[in-house]
């Protein structure tokens, strides 16, 4: 479906606003209706794990193809695990039970020095799903505290019961895995998780550089050969690539400051320059916020709202140069109407209507900027880093995300302009428009002001409702949009 509202007379609409501009009840609940009917056209739907698998194109290779990476040959596995696999035959009789015991067995044999396997099917350590086994440097599990940014690579297990490899449904599950992983170490390029029933072997792998999945399978002995080869001979494909310690230089006085380690514990969100991670700061779960940039501004900043009790921005917990320490711990709302919830408009908007009565303009509002602190079900604003504090009359130089820029400022074609509360207020119509209706979310072919123009027009315009709320962010009639995200029910 196209995305639209039911289809309703322009005129007709406009009606009903102006009841609404009048605070009339029985119009704000026939909207409700009109709101409803948005959501239910705009739902995506998952696709099952067999789905996902079939959509991708996959190359099929042989084992050399891993082993090119590091120019290695395929080595043999110590004679311990030779021997236990060979006194301990996988027949189609052996039980899931038993199939897991016996890889316990194998990979206990498998593991040495600083790479220990690790049986997970009890921990849901990755982003909820439990693999079978995980392989990890053990200098990056204190305490087998396991984590995703950690892992090096899974095995994953299933009961031997095909004559010819695996089901696409098992395949799919191995896919979620992968993704997981691809998302999660952005600095990483080779990827290869595997798949076993004791009698075949099977190897998923993902390049970054290419884009292109690869797979193959092989027998039993020969991919724990390739496991063990790819392993001990550091390969890529099977080596997290960035250290999951920093250090951070913590002021401690005004005069003194001292370095202190930072374990990263999960991957939260990325920008342009920055990146940000999930840790424990002072025994209390905390986000940091590592940067190529200096943060030092938008550090300042947060302090300066700190000063007024903003409810929906960071707190500002320690910072250096390129680093920000931030609670409270947030996720995206992933495009979820479910999560984004109608007093989440009403947040947003209190906070941009209550940042510029302080003069201050954040100017880069945009779905990925809008976080869900989930402990306390609270939007946050992030990302200030663009943001200033009672500019001067002279025109400055612009900044934040030209996709949802205000139109006064494409008419300027991004040229130094004066910040003014509705450049925020457009982008938050915005940004609304796409966190209700995520397909619509905007992918262009080119970046150019007049690209951008053109978009919005096409998907604002001919909506009444949306066109309303836009000349509302234009007139900086703020009690007119809280009306009508009062309205906006999930």
């Amino acid at each position: 479906m196209s995305g639209r509202l039911v289809s309703v007379d322009t005129p007709i609409l406009s009606e009903i606003m102006q009841a609404l501009k009048d605070n009339t009840e029985v119009m704000k609940r026939t909207l409700r209706i009109l709101i409803r009917s948005e959501n239910r056209e705009n739902r995506e739907l998952k696709l099952p794990s067999d789905k996902v698998y079939k959509r991708i194109a996959f190359e099929q290779v042989t084992y050399d193809h891993f082993l090119s990476e590091t120019n290695s040959f395929l080595g043999s596995i110590p004679g311990n695990v030779a021997s236990y696999i060979q006194n301990n035959p996988i027949s189609e009789k052996t039980t899931e039970k038993e199939v897991q015991k016996w890889f316990k067995d194998v990979t206990t044999c498998l593991s040495s020095g600083q790479i220990v396997f690790r049986e997970t099917n009890n921990t849901p350590y990755l982003n909820g799903y439990k693999p079978d086994f995980s392989i990890f440097n053990i200098n990056d599990i204190p305490n087998d505290s396991y984590t995703v940014i950690a892992v090096q690579t899974i095995l994953e297990l299933k009961k031997h019961k095909r004559t010819i490899g695996f089901s696409d449904e098992e395949k799919g599950q191995l896919m979620d895995y992968l993704h997981i992983l691809i998302e999660q170490q952005l600095l990483r390029r080779l990827f290869a998780v595997f798949l076993s029933d004791g009698i075949f072997l099977y190897v998923m792998a993902f390049d970054r550089n290419t884009n292109r999945h690869q797979e193959c399978q092989t027998d039993f002995l020969t991919g724990i050969r390739l496991i063990h080869t790819l392993i001990y001979q550091n390969s890529g494909y099977t080596k997290i690539c960035e250290s999951t310690i920093i250090d951070f230089t913590k002021q401690i006085s005004s005069t003194r400051t001292t370095m202190v380690k930072i374990r990263l514990k999960e991957f939260l969100g990325k920008g342009s320059s920055a990146r940000v991670y999930k840790i424990d700061w002072e025994c209390e779960p905390a986000a940091i916020k590592m940067s190529s940039n200096n943060l030092g501004y938008e550090a300042n900043i947060l302090k300066e709202l700190s000063v007024h009790n903003f409810t929906n921005v960071p707190i500002i917990l320690a910072n250096n140069n390129n680093n920000l320490v931030i609670k409270p711990v947030c996720e995206y709302f992933n495009n979820n109407l479910n999560n984004f919830q109608a007093q989440h408009y009403m947040d947003l908007l209190n906070l941009l209507k209550r940042i510029h009565s302080f003069r201050v303009f954040h100017r880069d509002i945009r779905p990925s900027n809008i976080m869900l602190d989930t402990e306390n079900n609270l939007l946050v604003l992030v990302d200030w880093g663009s943001a200033v504090h009672n500019p001067s009359d002279a025109p400055i130089l612009y900044e934040g995300t030209t996709t949802y820029a205000s139109p006064s400022i494409l008419d300027n074609n991004f040229g130094n302009y004066i910040p003014k509360p509705s450049d925020d207020l457009h982008s938050f119509v915005r940004t609304v428009y796409i966190m209700r209706n995520p397909l619509k979310k905007p992918h262009l072919a080119s970046s150019s002001a007049q690209a951008i123009k053109d978009y919005w027009n096409n998907e604002l315009d001919g909506r009444a409702l949306w066109k309303e709320m836009t000349n509302a962010a234009e007139n900086n009639q703020v009690d007119l949009l809280e009306k009508i995200c009062d309205i906006f029910e999930t």
